[in-house]
């Protein structure tokens, strides 16, 4: 019997840790991952001394998540180190593990929100992210992340520096509204609201809400890298590429307690074990079944309305590429936008509230024109939109003074708006994200709400045909289909 294989790893900071290559051959395929990666055509000659062309081809090759030679030592991310040790602990070999990850402590185990009463789910949620100190909650839209933020940060920011970070002024809005309505004192960046960097260094205890781009630039004037004690980031799946923003200040952040929240995790092996390695594994989660069972969650279901196929409308996409078709057999198909209205337009007169959601600004102002033509008032959301005008339509629909709105990605995620009973998917594509999202817009129960609608489009083009079965098979394993 041969010596059991013995390595090391060091835990260096927050952010990194070394394996040494006996420790690195343990658990090295738990941080593999698939990628396309592109060879150039070329000319190669045969046995016979035949010239033959090699195409131009995209393989799959096996990488992995850590850094050097599949024989040499190397570094990893710390919050990688549960999927590590699982690894070492079911291979044939041993490693030592030296060094500690910083804890911070709670200065109370008791916490008021104003008299809001935390759900099991969610007290749950906020224990395990007090004792595993770093990692991802996943809940759906509309089950309370925020809820489950704030109370945690209830738990510390008397004694500590914390900063939530969102990608959109929308969602910096709402944080900072949900926060005050909770009670948490809290300074705001970004959406106009600037920070004096001189002053704010020395804050002894504090809790910054900002955008991340309002962060990033922020973060170049100053040297915080060791200033915050706990990081939270909202929509964490945007974490998910080294080169982001997000990725930038993580791996340069040395707060010892960091905390995602998301209704999606990323699908692609490479972007989970980015998010998984900034921030850690998933910690807490809620299925939107469980959700829909606990009465949380309007239960979605799903209509679907063929586009009939008009051969001069495909005639029109000339050029027969896939943004040639979306152009002319989506965005501009009068077909296709005059039933998007008309489902619209029924359900408003049910008296419900519909939010359609659209790839293409083309495409959000054409429908708009096609509402203003049946006089009924239906704004358009996008990213240029001013952040006063974002705010009274989703102040509109949450009224039900508005009845119908458009929307690009930029509400996509992230926004609640629990008035809404229809998301009309206007916008195709395929990605299983996506289509959780737009459902997101409404999924939180309100007054005589129990369900959900989303209505969706099978269309018969080429590409976009695909689609919609890729989406199709989507509902049918959520059980989102009637």
């Amino acid at each position: 019997m041969g010596e059991k294989n013995v390595g090391s790893i060091k835990i260096l900071d927050a952010v990194q840790c070394h394996a040494t290559a006996a420790a690195k051959s343990l658990f090295l395929k738990s941080l593999s991952y698939q990628e396309k990666v592109y060879r150039p055509a070329k000319w190669q000659r045969t046995a016979n001394g035949k010239a033959i062309r090699i195409p131009a081809q995209n393989d799959l090759v096996s990488k992995y998540f850590i850094t050097g030679g599949v024989k040499q030592s190397g570094y990893f991310y710390s919050g990688l180190l549960p999927r590590v040790k699982e690894a070492i602990e079911k291979s044939d070999g041993d490693a030592t593990i030296s060094g500690e990850l910083e804890r911070v402590e709670p200065e109370t185990l008791k916490v008021n929100l104003n008299g809001i009463t935390l759900r099991r789910d969610q007290r749950v949620a906020v224990k395990r992210a007090m004792r595993r100190q770093r990692g991802v909650i996943l809940f759906p839209t509309g089950s309370g992340k925020t809820i489950i933020a704030t109370a945690l940060i209830k738990h510390f920011m008397r004694q500590h520096r914390i900063v939530f970070l969102v990608h959109t002024l929308d969602l910096l809005k709402q944080t900072a509204e949900e926060f005050t309505r909770f009670g948490v004192p809290h300074k705001v960046l970004g959406g106009n609201k600037k920070i004096d960097p001189e002053s704010f260094q020395y804050e002894e205890a504090v809790t910054l809400v900002s955008t991340i781009q309002s962060f990033s630039r922020f973060m170049e004037r100053t040297d915080l890298k060791t200033f915050f004690d706990i990081t939270i980031v909202d929509e964490v799946h945007h974490a998910a590429k080294i080169d982001s923003m997000y990725g930038r200040w993580m791996t340069h952040n040395l707060s010892p307690m960091r905390i995602g929240f998301t209704a999606t995790m990323p699908s692609n092996e490479k972007e989970r074990l980015t998010v998984e390695g900034l921030f850690g594994p998933v910690i807490s989660e809620l299925k939107n079944e469980e959700g829909v069972k606990i009465g949380i969650l309007a239960k979605p279901r799903v209509n679907l309305f063929a586009v009939p196929y008009e051969a001069g409308v495909y005639r029109k996409a000339r050029k027969k590429t896939y943004l040639d078709i979306y152009e002319w057999c989506l965005v501009k198909n009068p077909t296709r936008n005059k039933l998007i209205v008309d489902k619209a337009i029924a359900r408003i007169k049910r008296n419900r509230v519909v939010l359609i959601i659209v790839e293409s600004i083309r495409h959000g102002k054409r429908l708009k024109r096609m509402f203003r033509r049946k006089k009924i008032v239906c704004p358009f959301v996008e990213g240029d939109s001013e952040k006063a005008y974002r705010d009274r339509v989703r102040h509109g629909l949450k009224s039900k003074r508005l009845k119908v709105a458009i929307c690009t990605r930029v509400w996509k995620e992230g926004i609640n708006i629990p008035s809404l009973n229809t998301i009309i998917l206007a916008a195709g594509q395929k990605e299983e994200k996506g289509v959780k999202q737009a459902m997101g817009r409404g999924l939180r129960v309100a007054e005589g709400k129990r369900r959900i609608e989303l209505i969706d489009f099978m269309d018969p083009y080429k590409y976009l045909a695909e689609h919609s079965v890729a989406r199709f098979t989507i509902y049918k394993e959520l059980r989102w289909l009637k």
